[in-house]
């Protein structure tokens, strides 16, 4: 399957912009750092490497990344699952 990167990050700006005004509330940032050091932890994720660097890739943005930590640890891998399946659906011709 072949994918463009640059359109999942499009398609995950708006979303983000919207994560970021409903989450964080103290401001605190996370680095990409500390959310792969967190990523690494689940070999759902490591194990799958389309969903690994869709993961690298989303977690990009800031407001993904604090979403991605805010989560319930069990939460996690469905969460970052469904935003793959629903952004590579939408490119699919």
């Amino acid at each position: 399957m072949h994918l463009n990167i640059g359109s999942l990050i499009e398609e995950t700006r708006f979303v983000g912009l919207a994560i970021r005004e409903a989450t964080n509330p103290s401001n605190q940032s996370y680095t990409i750092t500390e959310v792969v050091k967190e990523l690494n932890k689940y070999e759902e994720i490591v194990g799958d490497h389309y969903l690994y660097d869709f993961a690298m890739v989303f977690m990009i943005q800031k407001a993904n990344r604090e979403m991605f930590i805010y989560l319930d640890e069990d939460k996690r891998v469905w969460w970052l699952k469904n935003r793959y399946q629903c952004l590579t659906q939408q490119l699919r011709p």
